[in-house]
Formats: C-alpha cells, structure tokens, sequence
C-alpha cells in the first residue's frame, strides 16, 4: 500500500504537490476559480493550464490517458487550444443530493482558520461583483452557501461544456442509481475510451456495486429540510434543476 502511494506522489513531484500546491501554483482547480472570478484572461488560463500539465502529461506511459479531475469545471472550453485530441465527461448530480453530502462530508465554505490558509477554497459570492448575493454573502449559513456553489459552479460548467463539440454532460443518478444505470454507465465509457476497438470488450458488471465512499447522514436528504430550506434550495438551484430536468 505504502510503495503504491508513493508511486503515485512521485509521478506528480513531491515539490509541486507539497509547496507549489499549497501556494496555488500547482492546481487546475485555482485556474478555474480564477477565472470564473475574472481575475484573468482566456489567454492567461490557456498558458496557466499548458505549463501546469505539460511535465504531468509528458510523464504518462502509452499514447492515452486518463484523469478525474473537477479542476477543469472552469476550463472545458479552453481544453481544445491545450489538448488537441480529448475528450471531457461532466457528471453532474441533483443539487438536493450534492448539497446534503457536501453537509455531511468535505468542509466546503466551513474550514478551520489554518485549514483554509492550504486547502482548497470554493469561490464565494462576494469575490464577485455583480453577484447579486455579493452583499449578503457573508451573513448566509453554510447551507445557503453550497445552494449557491451548486447553481454558480455547474452553471459555468454548462456554459463551458456548450462552447466545446468534444465534451458531454451525464447526470450522476443515470449512471449510480436508475434502473438501467448500467446502459448509462456504458454509454459513458463508450464516449470516453475505444473499448470495442480491436475486438476489445471490458466488462463492467459489478462496477458500480464497488463503493469507494459513504458519507453519513447527520445532514438529512430532501424529505427531512425545512419549508425554508427548500424555498432558499429552490431559489439559488430552481432554474438550473428544471433545466437538466429534475424534479422539485
């Protein structure tokens, strides 16, 4: 196990993934924050992505690889002028399912003091002007605030996906939960791999039946929110669930 992590650690660097990261220079995600705040160009975030994964790519055996990383929910329409030859999977799921487990598990805009000097930080509202709750940012609860993390960031996404022909959207429930998830789940790998090419054919069952993580459910699921939860949930999310077709 430990020989495995530190293979994994070696292939990014410990220098990039122990101080560049934890001073933001080393995280596709800060690119995407950066930008969806304005504090820089297209052009800026092209260059910040090609120099931020040239070594990491390069580094890869085989011709083909393949990477999770929400890090480019700000950057799918710029990947075309970085990667010639890709192909971007974005998975979104019900804002009532995302909210409830980023309350129960992750500590999303309710980091300790330290803790938010080297971690990740969402953006927030008030690091946009114009934002209409710009001024009222800082006197939300912490449920109010993933409400608006949800909406603001896959809505951004969205926009990005639409700008780029090679990227495609699936919903989480279609592929973890429906009846049919595993038709989903098929179409899903079909879209990112070649896996019938050469009379190649991967079986998938049993995949999702693998859980990697469970959150617990101190915070309850959409059945057990109050009135005003709900009436703040559909006033940041309403818009956007009724456009990938969830029902409220």
């Amino acid at each position: 196990m430990w020989r495995a992590t530190i293979n994994k650690l070696s292939d990014v660097g410990w220098k990039y993934l122990v101080f560049q990261k934890s001073k933001g220079r080393f995280s596709l995600i800060r690119i995407s924050d950066s930008r969806v705040k304005g504090q820089i160009s297209n052009g800026v975030a092209i260059e910040q992505l090609m120099s931020q994964r040239n070594d990491f790519v390069n580094q890869q055996s085989g011709l083909t690889y393949m990477e999770s990383n929400y890090g480019y929910y700000g950057l799918i329409d710029l990947i075309p002028n970085v990667f010639n030859v890709h192909r971007v999977a974005y998975i979104i799921r019900d804002g009532r399912g995302w909210v409830q487990s980023h309350h129960n598990w992750g500590e999303a805009y309710g980091k300790g003091r330290l803790r938010s000097i080297f971690a990740h930080t969402w953006p927030k509202a008030n690091d946009l002007p114009g934002d209409p709750y710009f001024e009222k940012w800082e006197k939300m609860t912490r449920f109010e605030k993933l409400c608006w993390a949800w909406n603001k960031l896959n809505g951004y996404a969205l926009y990005t996906i639409s700008k780029n022909p090679n990227a495609q959207l699936f919903l989480f429930e279609n592929i973890f939960i429906s009846k049919d998830k595993y038709d989903h789940l098929t179409e899903f790998v079909d879209f990112l791999s070649e896996r019938h090419k050469g009379g190649r054919n991967l079986d998938l069952s049993g995949r999702l039946e693998r859980k990697v993580h469970h959150s617990d459910q101190k915070f309850p699921d959409w059945s057990g929110w109050s009135n005003e939860q709900k009436r703040i949930f559909y006033e940041h999310c309403g818009d956007l669930m009724s456009n990938l077709s969830y029902e409220l």
